[in-house]
């Protein structure tokens, strides 16, 4: 079966749910009985302890958080499903959460699961809360947002950056435009910039192993690239910039480079004549007033990598849950969690401030702007359209 006919089997197995529901007397948007169990549907990789390293990583806080919080709020279940690391299992997972009239979800997944997931969810009614950054997973604010920056405020942030650190030399902008993520941020970033130079001389190249060489002539010792890119493709132009003998080159880019130890495997030396900056949403050190407990969890359940990224966002969506969990449980009405939720004073571990929801449903977060360097990534300021922070 394709994808497209499985979504489609899919929905029509969500509207037979949901008319099944109705004639049942179910209403999505309240509590059945009075006595109903306040249900947190949360859609994980797998749940068994043989899983992947990233999802081990999500599941060591997740586990241990609501196990504890279970003991403190006898009136609140915590649904754990399976997605298989697919978008077709978080179809397969939402639907599950859908039957089992869960009243909030959370999401920590991959954009395109999320996306996937939120597809179900959001028609059924049902609000969830996600580490999604792509703009296409939040369809309905009053039903979804994200503890992250969208894709669109990174480009932002980074023109600003761009705008308030270059002069007016040539600016190439590397995309892959095979790939939604990187083209979105492409064209907001090159909007942002040419809306306050707007005589700036542009070149787009659309990046592959083919166009490479050719992207790499026409690239000038001094220019400046925005390159919007996941690796193995940036850590390939890095290096082929650097075997062509191009000098002083500063390259940008948004979250997707990482600087994980794939790319430095690939780029085999960091070059003195190339100066690559890039965006994380964490600077690896924890804040706010929870640190201590969340350093508890991390150390006891999570020691193969305590001071994981992924770790701390899962935290922190627990903690949001439950900050406001006396009031949650006293709702009539599902589409009012998110209002709730939004207004929480929970001081997050990644940042050490309370969210900050804008119209598209992201959160107005600081993000982190690292060098690479032969000692590894380095954290060179936090970055927002407030203030900007220099790190140490």
């Amino acid at each position: 079966m394709s994808l497209v006919k499985f979504f489609w089997a899919k929905k029509h197995q969500l509207c037979n749910l949901m008319l099944l529901a109705l004639g049942a007397g179910i209403s999505f948007q309240a509590h059945a009985k009075e006595n109903h169990p306040y249900k947190v549907g949360i859609i994980i990789g797998q749940t068994t302890e043989n899983s992947s390293r990233s999802n081990m990583e999500k599941m060591c806080i997740l586990k241990s958080t609501t196990n504890s919080l279970q003991n403190q709020y006898p009136n609140v279940d915590f649904i754990f499903v399976e997605n298989n690391r697919s978008a077709s299992g978080s179809v397969e997972a939402a639907l599950k959460l859908i039957n089992n009239d869960v009243d909030i979800v959370l999401l920590p997944l991959l954009s395109k699961e999320a996306e996937a997931a939120a597809d179900f969810l959001t028609p059924a009614g049902i609000p969830f809360l996600t580490s999604a950054t792509a703009m296409n997973v939040i369809k309905n604010t009053q039903l979804g947002f994200s503890i992250m920056a969208s894709n669109l405020y990174q480009a932002e942030l980074l023109a600003q950056y761009y705008l308030s650190q270059t002069t007016h030399e040539p600016l190439h902008i590397v995309r892959s435009k095979s790939n939604r993520y990187s083209v979105e941020i492409a064209g907001e970033f090159l909007r942002l910039v040419l809306e306050k130079r707007p005589d700036l001389k542009v070149t787009v190249h659309d990046f592959s192993t083919n166009s490479m060489p050719k992207i790499v002539e026409e690239i000038q010792s001094g220019d400046t690239i925005f390159a919007p890119l996941f690796n193995p493709h940036i850590a390939l132009l890095y290096h082929e910039l650097d075997l062509n003998d191009k000098e002083n080159l500063s390259i940008l880019g948004p979250d997707s480079v990482g600087g994980r130890k794939e790319f430095y495997d690939i780029i085999e030396k960091v070059s003195p004549n190339i100066t690559l900056r890039f965006l994380k949403n964490w600077n690896g050190e924890t804040k706010g007033p929870t640190k201590e407990l969340f350093g508890s969890y991390a150390n006891t359940y999570c020691s193969a990598n305590p001071n994981s990224f992924l770790s701390a966002y899962s935290f922190d969506l627990i903690k949001l849950i439950e900050s406001e969990l006396q009031k949650l449980t006293g709702l009539k009405s599902k589409k009012q969690a998110l209002h709730v939720i939004s207004q929480s004073n929970y001081l997050t571990v990644m940042d050490g401030q309370a969210i900050s929801i804008n119209n598209t449903g992201h959160n107005r977060k600081p993000m982190y702007l690292f060098e690479v360097s032969a000692q590894g990534n380095q954290w060179i300021e936090t970055l927002s359209l407030r203030e900007t922070e220099h790190g140490e």
